[in-house]
C-alpha cells in the first residue's frame, strides 16, 4: 500500500524519475527508512509534523541521498552537478521535489492510505486537508449537473467567446448536446 500511494496512484501524485519498480527494489531491500516510513503511514493520528519529517527523509533516500539530507541541499547540488556537465538546459522536473511539494504529497499519500484501510474518520482531516485533499463535498452527479445548467445560460451580450464559455473552460475538446 505504501509503495503505491507515495509513488503514484489514482489519487496521489507520481514522483517524476522514481517508478514503483525502484522504490519497491528499495523497500524489499530492507531500507530503514523506507521501513519505517511504510510503519508510520500505518498509524492512525500521526501528527502533520511526523509526516512531513519522514516524507523529507524518504524523497531523500528515493533520489539518491541519505535520510540526513537536505532536499533544498540535494536539489542544489544535482542542479550544479548537471549543470556543469550538461549540453541542453537542465529541467527543473529532473530535480528531487521540493520541501513544500514533498509535504503536500506525503500528507496525500498518508491520507489515501488511511482511506483505503478505512480509519480516515481518525486522521483528525482538516490538519491533512490542503488542494485537492480531503473527502469530496459534491457528487461527480452534482458537478456534472451544475456545468450542464451554466452550459444553458444565455450568453451574455457583453460576453467574448464561444457561446458556451464553461464547456470551454473546463473541457478541452468541444461539447455537444445530446440530439445538437
Amino acid at each position: 500500500m505504501f509503495i503505491h500511494a507515495v509513488t503514484g496512484c489514482d489519487t496521489t501524485s507520481r514522483i517524476f524519475g522514481i517508478g514503483k519498480k525502484t522504490a519497491f527494489q528499495k523497500f524489499v531491500k530492507g531500507d530503514p527508512v523506507l521501513q519505517s516510513f511504510a510503519n508510520a503511514f500505518t498509524v492512525p493520528n500521526q501528527t502533520p509534523e511526523v509526516i512531513d519529517d519522514l516524507g523529507s527523509q524518504v524523497m531523500a533516500v528515493l533520489f539518491g541521498g541519505k535520510c540526513t539530507d537536505s532536499l533544498a541541499t540535494m536539489r542544489y547540488n544535482i542542479f550544479s552537478k548537471r549543470v556543469v556537465s550538461a549540453s541542453s538546459p537542465v529541467t527543473p522536473e529532473r530535480l528531487p521535489p521540493t520541501e513544500s511539494a514533498t509535504k503536500l504529497h506525503c500528507r496525500r499519500a498518508y491520507y489515501q492510505i488511511m482511506v483505503w484501510m478505512g480509519k480516515e474518520g481518525g486522521i483528525g482531516a482538516r490538519r491533512f486537508r490542503g488542494p485537492g485533499m480531503g473527502p469530496r463535498s459534491t457528487s461527480h452527479r452534482e458537478v456534472l449537473a451544475s456545468v450542464r445548467k451554466a452550459a444553458r445560460l444565455p450568453r451574455s451580450a457583453n460576453m467574448k467567446g464561444p457561446a458556451h464559455p464553461v464547456s470551454r473552460s473546463v473541457f478541452p475538446l468541444p461539447v455537444t448536446r445530446p440530439g445538437g
